[in-house]
């Protein structure tokens, strides 16, 4: 069986592209597609964490807003 390897950045954009997807959140897709810049931007691992906390407190918002 062949296992394919995510990187933790391609993790975080492929989640991204999976939210924008989603929710078509147009107010916050500026700030999802510069996070996906930054990810693409750095292999700095305390970087990534940042951004990968942003995330998560944006997906709440997001979620939260399409109820």
């Amino acid at each position: 069986m062949n296992m394919i390897k995510t990187t933790y950045s391609e993790y975080l954009v492929n989640t991204i592209n999976h939210i924008m997807e989603t929710y078509n959140d147009k107010k916050r897709e500026e700030r999802l597609k510069s996070m996906i810049v930054e990810i693409n931007s750095t292999d700095d691992e305390e970087k990534l964490e940042h951004i990968a906390e942003q995330l998560d407190y944006l997906i709440n918002v997001i979620k939260q807003s399409s109820i």
